[in-house]
């Protein structure tokens, strides 16, 4: 196939001579933004500033993108575990403990109030005052209400963005408590999920 077929509306002088990734921008038309962004660190000094034309739509989700990528990502963040059916978080309700957060990815969206307030949500971003936070970076994504894990109705199926798996032992942590001996807090959903299965 040649890059004239790519799209047949377009002149060959911009399709045989425009790099295919601006030509394409993937299924959310950011694949661009995301390479300029994965570059960008080292490529723009201190106080230096970038300009690029973008979709009338993504200018909130590009501006949270290039922002995560100049501050960074912290590598914990403070969850606290909510009431829920979820099987892997049982015995776990009120708890508050540090976890791994990788990247800034998974912001909750809602396509109604009604939505929101039927989702089983297990986990929240908190502030130091254990509240609820939206704020960067104690909530890398900034989901509304700091919530990041949810869970089906009967509590079977669970998905979270931060990332227990890497902080399920004492030794996974910069610090902790000397009565953690060798596991850490998480290691209970893992349990719960060996119990669950039988």
């Amino acid at each position: 196939m040649s890059r004239f077929d790519l799209n047949n509306n377009l002149e060959p002088e911009v399709a045989c001579f425009e790099p295919h990734l601006a030509l394409d921008g993937g299924e959310r038309g950011l694949d661009l933004i995301l390479k300029i962004r994965s570059i960008l660190p080292s490529m723009l000094k201190p106080g230096g500033e970038i300009f690029i034309e973008i979709g009338a739509d993504q200018g909130q989700e590009v501006r949270r993108l290039f922002e995560k990528s100049v501050r960074g990502l912290p590598d914990f963040s403070l969850v606290e575990v909510l009431d829920s059916p979820s099987i892997l978080m049982r015995g776990m309700t009120g708890s508050t403990m540090p976890i791994a957060v990788a990247h800034g990815e998974g912001r909750a969206e809602y396509k109604s109030t009604e939505q929101r307030q039927n989702a089983q949500s297990i986990m929240r971003f908190i502030d130091h005052n254990v509240q609820a936070t939206e704020v960067y970076p104690l909530n890398p994504n900034g989901s509304p209400e700091g919530l990041t894990g949810f869970c089906s109705e009967d509590g079977r199926s669970t998905i979270m963005m931060p990332h227990p798996e890497r902080v399920f032992r004492a030794v996974q942590n910069s610090w902790h408590p000397d009565d953690w001996q060798e596991d850490a807090p998480w290691m209970r959903m893992f349990r719960n999920a060996r119990v669950w299965v039988g």
